[in-house]
């Protein structure tokens, strides 16, 4: 639809313009519509999975790559910072906003702080693996904000020798990626 199109490219301009996502009225004004117009698109850009709005809200929760909560994974392009679900999405800020920024997140395990820095699309520097222990089709339902603290792609960004965690359920163990970690 049209509208829908409308809608989600409204919600990404404002969100990388205002460092967070609009509210349904914040988007009715600025298309020149209906509110209850906006929260029927919205719902239905949830539906398609397009978006993800906060439980029983007309509230965007997560336009990816960028999260409205606050998350581990931190972008900074362009002068802002924002945050992704997950190092990918994190990485993928970064690639939006023109391919220079700096991603930092900490070591799900010993938790150093870790960054990655991004100039002109490729690696300037910071040594690592990201490692995404379970693959998209098996991640948990409902919102990211539901997930277990051990799938969030335990994502690490340091050089090291791995290890697995084997103390984690099957379906979330991780590789750790820090030094410090792989040698306990």
């Amino acid at each position: 639809m049209q509208a829908d199109t409308a809608v989600r490219l409204e919600v990404y301009r404002f969100f990388v313009d205002e460092g967070r996502p609009p509210v349904p009225a914040e988007l009715a004004q600025a298309l020149d519509t209906d509110q209850a117009s906006i929260e029927e698109s919205l719902q239905r850009l949830a539906d398609e999975h397009v978006l993800v709005l906060a439980p029983g809200t007309p509230y965007v929760w997560m336009a990816n790559p960028l999260s409205a909560i606050p998350t581990p994974f931190q972008a900074e392009a362009g002068g802002k910072r924002f945050f992704g679900n997950c190092i990918w999405d994190a990485l993928g800020v970064v690639a939006m906003l023109g391919g220079t920024g700096t991603v930092t997140a900490w070591c799900p395990d010993c938790h150093d702080p870790l960054a990655v820095v991004i100039s002109d699309n490729r690696l300037a520097s910071g040594e690592g693996v990201a490692h995404f222990a379970v693959p998209a089709i098996e991640s948990p339902s409902g919102p990211p904000g539901s997930w277990p603290a051990a799938f969030w792609h335990s994502s690490s960004i340091r050089r090291t020798r791995t290890r697995r965690s084997e103390s984690l359920p099957t379906a979330s163990r991780r590789t750790t990626l820090c030094q410090k970690s792989a040698s306990a």
